[in-house]
């Protein structure tokens, strides 16, 4: 299943780890709202696509199974 992950902090860097090591599930994009967010820096790094539109960065998407929001409570 091809999976974006909404929000790039804490939470979804650590869903990012734990997703990336299940073969079921394969991260396509990683957005956020920063450039230098711990999360879209792993994916960087893991040569997953980043994004910094947040919603829209994952709207754009045509292979999406699953949309996995991360961001916090007020946002």
């Amino acid at each position: 299943m091809n999976v974006a992950i909404l929000g790039s902090g804490q939470i979804g860097t650590d869903l990012l780890i734990k997703l990336s090591k299940l073969s079921e599930f394969k991260v396509i994009l990683v957005s956020g709202r920063r450039e230098d967010s711990p999360g879209l820096k792993m994916a960087k790094e893991m040569d997953i696509s980043t994004s910094t539109s947040g919603i829209d960065g994952i709207l754009a998407l045509k292979e999406l199974d699953v949309l996995i929001d991360c961001t916090s409570a007020a946002d």
